[in-house]
């Protein structure tokens, strides 16, 4: 009896280390001109979760704190007031941090400026939006600056080799884009209290083994 004890004990500690290993606590910090959403899902779009918005315009960078899953992609609805609009950020906690710039990121247009959610507008609900990118086309990035050139100036909490990005010429009338992030990859280094998880269920495994003999 007290040894099944043990070994079932020492396996759940073991399905929890596996499980709590694969997701990972991600730093963001954006902003984009003017507006924007905040989602993480899986690499189809199609089971997303709202993380946030913007606060206030585009002069004010937001940061969040979130979960993501190995795989998971990041996806941003942004939208302008009736221009293409400029995304820059930073969004770390894996290995390394991804920054916005035409090799990490890609877009898919959503509507013209007569269907932006306007000045007092929000993004759509996570169902919304994953109905939205249901078959979405998506395109590589085909415009970038450096933080820090006019007339948006440096952001000094992001990277400075991070780049704004957008859609597709910075003068067309694309208003309403999505921009999605390549897929997040966890840490390969487990976190500590799953990490101290394992170890507690190899100390139930070695004591099972003790008592068996």
């Amino acid at each position: 009896m007290f040894n099944r004890i043990f070994t079932g004990f020492a396996v759940l500690m073991a399905i929890a280390f596996s499980t709590g290993a694969n997701a990972t606590v991600i730093n963001a910090t954006l902003t984009v001109d003017n507006h924007f959403g905040l989602f993480v899902g899986d690499n189809s779009a199609t089971n997303l979760t709202f993380i946030g918005r913007d606060s206030a315009e585009w002069t004010t960078t937001d940061s969040f704190s979130f979960n993501a899953n190995n795989g998971d992609r990041l996806f941003v609805y942004a939208w302008d007031y009736g221009s293409s609009q400029s995304f820059i950020g930073q969004f770390s906690g894996w290995n390394g941090t991804l920054l916005t710039n035409q090799q990490d990121w890609q877009w898919t247009l959503l509507g013209t400026s007569q269907s932006t959610p306007g000045s007092t507008g929000s993004p759509p609900s996570s169902v919304n939006l994953q109905s939205l990118l249901s078959g979405a086309q998506w395109n590589n990035v085909l415009w970038s600056a450096p933080n820090g050139s006019g007339p948006w100036g440096t952001f000094g909490n992001i990277a400075s080799n991070a780049d704004y990005i957008w859609g597709d010429d910075k003068n067309s009338s694309s208003a309403v884009v999505v921009f999605r992030s390549t897929q997040l990859q966890a840490n390969d280094v487990p976190e500590p209290a799953p990490l101290a998880l394992l170890f507690v269920g190899l100390f139930g495994l070695g004591l099972a083994r003790k008592y068996r003999k």
